[in-house]
């Protein structure tokens, strides 16, 4: 008998998820790449600046509002629906308002630039480097929401698998291209253009592969809608809102270590903290397939429905344990060695315990994530949203508290906190997810249930 989470999906569904696994694979490739080559072109604390500026392209993806997401969404039912008039007014009032955003984003960062390399607490010279950088970050972030949005129009059109083996491909050519330039002595030039040769090989073939399934005119003004802009920013909305929580976290603690410790300790942080989150990331891709069916059995309202849901959801954290946990366990084990012998001269000891820490608290963190998906499909989006404010609540408070008491605040001080976020957040989605499917249960039986479901009959 096939495995209740294993149920066949429709084959153009199980290219999709496959190739959501094969993207993660990609940056898990080209992480294990270039970090040891741009620690030895870089060092520590020119590469930790590099990634202290990343954190712009970050922040900045609080301008791009949710619209990717949405426009996957919205493109969808119009392409169902075969109104090639509202589909184009939908792309190019998205595509005006992502740009207008952009352009915002970049004034803000170049106005404020003095400000935001007075936060990192640097040298002279390191200060007038990020200066200069800091305006390019922000154009390339202007472009990326571009490219992000022609990539999500293609995921809209049902090939997903398309879009995400595109991504997978600007991604992987991103390590050579910096990688060929800091040889001839380019410095962090190399990383910037790097990563602007990666997106755009993943803009044109994203518009290439759109073309071929629908004529779609990106950019015509009279296009502009006025309604599609409210309906696309309205669903944004609600994906912004936990975006921002989730963005929040890693830089705020890059920050405080680039100002309370130093920035070579940046990538021993970025390291730990980028494997472990791609390693959970690998076996998340295995349980996306939940959500949809959470959410038709919800739709059921019944009894058997509900125990069917809890079942999934028991069964996907017994598949965790009995694939995941040695999976995790093997890499803690091997966490030195490793290490060593991936980074060379660039290993440093903290390296390897702070990538244990990580290693537990994304582990803990991975437990929730079918109860996650439980609580989307059961509709509970807010508890979702707090569960990630609850994350970063602790995390800050920890991180905050060791500098406040004067205590010994190191790298390991803010993997700990990550460590007890993730913990706290997890038993809480866990917790949630049966306490929503129990009251669910119970209200079958009242009245009101019964009056809708015979109504709905």
């Amino acid at each position: 008998m096939p495995d209740p989470i294993l149920i066949p999906f429709g084959s153009q569904l199980r290219r999709n998820m496959t190739s959501g696994v094969i993207f993660t694979v990609a940056n898990i490739i080209a992480s294990f790449v270039g970090y040891p080559v741009y620690l030895h072109y870089l060092g520590l604390e020119t590469y930790g600046l590099w990634l202290m500026l990343s954190v712009v392209l970050q922040f900045s993806r609080i301008g791009i509002l949710g619209i990717p997401e949405a426009i996957t969404k919205l493109v969808a039912e119009e392409s169902k629906r075969d109104n090639a008039r509202d589909l184009e007014r939908c792309i190019t009032t998205a595509l005006f308002i992502v740009c207008a955003s952009g352009v915002l984003v970049v004034f803000g960062v170049t106005l404020f630039r003095q400000q935001l390399v007075g936060l990192l607490n640097v040298g002279l010279a390191t200060a007038a480097l990020a200066l200069w950088y800091l305006p390019l970050i922000a154009l390339l972030s202007l472009y990326i929401f571009v490219v992000e949005l022609v990539n999500a129009v293609l995921s809209g059109l049902g090939r997903m698998d398309q879009a995400n083996y595109i991504r997978s491909a600007g991604r992987l050519v991103m390590p050579p291209v910096s990688i060929a330039l800091l040889a001839m002595g380019l410095g962090l030039k190399s990383l910037l253009i790097g990563n602007a040769v990666g997106y755009c090989v993943v803009h044109l073939t994203s518009i290439v592969c759109v073309r071929r399934l629908e004529t779609i005119h990106f950019i015509r003004a009279r296009n502009w809608d006025a309604r599609w802009a409210a309906r696309i920013l309205r669903f944004g909305g609600g994906v912004t809102g936990m975006s921002l929580v989730n963005m929040f976290l890693s830089p705020f603690n890059k920050l405080m270590l680039t100002r309370y410790v130093g920035l070579e300790v940046v990538p021993i942080y970025e390291i730990g903290y980028r494997l472990s989150m791609q390693l959970r990331a690998l076996f998340q891709m295995f349980f996306r397939a939940l959500l949809p069916e959470f959410s038709r059995e919800s739709a059921k309202r019944t009894s058997k429905a509900f125990k069917r849901i809890w079942h999934l959801n028991r069964h996907a954290l017994r598949l965790i344990l009995t694939c995941a946990l040695p999976g995790y366990a093997t890499l803690m084990i091997v966490a030195t060695p490793l290490l060593q012998v991936w980074l060379g001269q660039g290993y440093v000891e903290p390296m390897s315990g702070v990538l244990r820490i990580f290693l537990l608290a994304t582990f803990l963190s991975l437990l929730c994530v079918p109860s996650y998906y439980t609580l989307l499909g059961l509709g509970r989006v807010s508890l979702c949203l707090l569960s990630s404010l609850i994350q970063s609540g602790v995390n800050v408070a920890i991180v905050l508290g060791f500098i406040l008491t004067r205590s010994v605040f190191s790298v390991y001080s803010v993997a700990f906190a990550v460590l007890v976020g993730m913990a706290m957040t997890s038993m809480f989605l866990i917790v949630q997810a049966r306490r929503s499917i129990r009251v669910l249960e119970e209200q079958l039986d009242t009245p009101e249930v019964l009056e809708a479901t015979a109504s709905l009959g």
